[in-house]
């Protein structure tokens, strides 16, 4: 299972943001938001688009760029380029927009898709857009369109630059992740712009006021820490996979920036989950079902990692060329950074799936797709914790492949 987790430093020390500012700088001290700008992350997508219009959308589908007609008298060069992010209270990806500097003589449309993963912490009614401008001061779009049934925000703009979803109201985990009697922090998060657009930094603008409190669902214990924080404690016992939901209401916090949005005004109620998971484990899903270890290990010798899963519908296991944490490709395992899993299902015909694969008539040895993400890598005694996903194959070179995806969390022996 793959644990998505925000930088909590990093949401610590940027500013939280205000709600009715008259003025930059005109309350308590507070700031516009000024940060350093993204360094791109991935390949740019190229397109010309002239006088006739056009469309340009990013490598991975998350940002699209319509370009109406009679927007450009020329052929100009649109470039979307995606970059690291600086807001904290961003979400998603973001990305660059070009050309910079140029204003367009019709409103071009940009369109984010969000995905659930969005939204942990938050809800869709707290989803804008913003931008950075080329001093580096974040600026929110108040007239955000929003599609719930598409996932999609949109707004209309006659310029380019750095383009971000933040959100307006969110909860912060810093674990997203607990095992047996673990705690973490929980932080309460608002954002919001000064008059003009401008994101400012605030101090205390969550009044006693306007919360209605914190509450939990599901096992595990809640306690506050101050006005805007929560501390979870996990149960000091926990046999199966679970998930505890952290609930805040916030009340009577939000203008109406955009009339055509719900849920700014009024009770607004935010979630986040945690995950909770017993202090070893091992699950997978392989050809459609759904396995749990009854037995595991992990070990290192010299420079493999063996992880081991066995349950009653058979087994996983996994040899890593690598003693640490970071991603690793499916492949020769007497290479370093690669990865190699066998597959065994317990049937009548007792066959055992390999990441590898030979054509009929051919002996040349192939691998097919597979990822290995170990995220937590301790000494003996500590904790080895991952996931993974790969095609498997079986002895007979005229059959298919079957999928398999997996996490576990095992304490080593050796």
């Amino acid at each position: 299972m793959k644990i998505r987790s925000f930088s909590f430093a990093l949401l610590l020390l940027t500013a939280l943001l205000g709600c009715k500012k008259d003025k930059v700088g005109s309350k308590d001290g507070e700031q516009p938001i000024k940060m350093a700008h993204g360094v791109p992350n991935g390949a740019p997508i190229v397109k010309m688009i002239g006088p006739d219009g056009g469309q340009i959308r990013s490598g991975d589908g998350a940002i699209t760029v319509d370009v109406p007609a009679g927007a450009v008298s020329t052929e100009v060069q649109f470039k979307i380029t995606p970059i690291s992010k600086t807001l904290s209270s961003s979400t998603g990806p973001a990305f660059r927009l070009e050309p910079e500097g140029v204003n367009f003589q019709k409103d071009i449309s940009i369109t984010f898709n969000y995905s659930p993963e969005d939204l942990v912490g938050t809800t869709e009614d707290y989803l804008y857009m913003a931008y950075q401008d080329k001093e580096g001061f974040f600026r929110g779009v108040p007239m955000t369109a929003i599609d719930k049934a598409k996932r999609t925000l949109s707004a209309k703009t006659r310029h380019f630059s750095d383009w971000y979803i933040t959100r307006l109201f969110f909860l912060a985990v810093a674990e997203e992740t607990l095992s047996n009697g673990e705690s973490t922090q929980i932080a309460l998060y608002f954002t919001d712009w000064f008059s003009d657009g401008t994101m400012a930094s605030t101090k205390d603008e969550i009044k006693a006021e306007n919360l209605e409190g914190w509450s939990l669902e599901g096992p595990g214990t809640l306690s506050q820490t101050g006005l805007k924080g929560a501390r979870f404690t996990a149960p000091a016992s926990i046999t199966e996979a679970k998930t505890a939901i952290v609930k805040v209401k916030v009340k009577n916090m939000f203008d109406r920036k955009n009339p055509d949005r719900p849920g700014t005004t009024g009770m607004s109620i935010v979630l986040a989950p945690i995950n909770l998971e017993p202090d070893e484990f091992f699950t997978w899903s392989f050809d459609g079902s759904n396995n749990t270890a009854l037995a595991m290990d992990a070990a290192v010798l010299g420079t493999l990692t063996n992880v081991l899963g066995t349950g009653l519908g058979g087994n996983v296991s996994l040899m890593i060329n690598a003693t640490g944490p970071g991603e690793y490709e499916l492949g020769n395992t007497s290479a370093a950074d690669k990865f190699g899993i066998s597959v065994f299902r317990s049937s009548q015909t007792q066959v055992v799936y390999q990441g590898s694969y030979r054509l009929c008539g051919d002996n040349t040895t192939r691998y097919g797709g597979g990822l290995l993400v170990i995220e937590k890598y301790g000494s003996v005694g500590g904790f080895i914790s991952g996931y993974f996903t790969a095609s498997v194959y079986p002895p007979d070179c005229s059959a298919g492949s079957k999928q398999v995806s997996g996490s576990f969390k095992i304490r080593r022996k050796v």
